[in-house]
């Protein structure tokens, strides 16, 4: 029944649009990029600051220890999937670098597409893992984020706090609601839950509907 996952993730991801209107592998990112409407494809744009890589001051408020950002160069398999913005840098902090990466879509469908086909071929080894599969991502820490139009990886040696990057991108987006967010600690498997408010995080509960 595998066949049914990415049906049943497209219409979940289209159902949430319509209720609302490390020692890093270096492998995994790639420049900031808009859209080139002639050839469809990212287009890389040199940012004026570093500011407009990160919001530091922001970024500061809520602990985050990030000192400095640097864009890197290389590609995802998220990036095939036509983003209108991707945003994939180096955050380096007083004890570590963490890799953020993030990938808006045009709408849902497009977003279900990339998130699920990333799934189905993660990492260099082109692992196929399944939706709410407690399973090993990668060796170091990661915390991965998914809404109807956003998705944003993590990655770092160092524990992540997925409470404090919640609160960044409510404060710097404006976004209260994730879909699915899976938080895999070092060495561990990973843990799916969803986030909203007032509820905070709970544990995922679509699985019935990959039954």
């Amino acid at each position: 029944m595998r066949w049914c996952i990415p049906i049943c993730l497209i219409i979940l991801f289209s159902c949430r649009e319509e209720k609302k209107n490390a020692a890093i592998d270096l492998n995994e990112i790639m420049p900031e990029a808009t859209m080139d409407k002639d050839s469809g494809k990212p287009k890389d744009s040199e940012p004026d600051d570093q500011d407009q890589l990160f919001n530091f001051s922001l970024a500061d408020s809520l602990t985050l220890g990030i000192q400095k950002a640097e864009l890197r160069n290389y590609r995802m398999i998220l990036d095939r999937f036509s983003p209108v913005v991707v945003k994939n840098i180096t955050l380096i902090g007083e004890k570590d670098s963490v890799l953020l990466g993030v990938w808006n879509y045009a709408d849902s469908i497009k977003t279900a597409n990339a998130f699920y086909n990333w799934l189905d071929c993660f990492g260099n080894d082109c692992r196929s893992i399944r939706l709410l599969e407690k399973a090993k991502f990668q060796k170091h820490h990661m915390l991965t984020m998914a809404n109807d139009t956003m998705i944003v990886y993590i990655s770092s040696a160092t524990p992540i706090d997925k409470k404090k990057w919640v609160n960044y991108f409510i404060s710097e987006k404006g976004i209260h609601e994730w879909d699915y967010v899976i938080d895999q600690k070092k060495g561990r498997v990973s843990e799916w839950l969803m986030y909203g408010i007032p509820n905070g995080f709970k544990k995922e509960q679509f699985y019935s509907l990959t039954d």
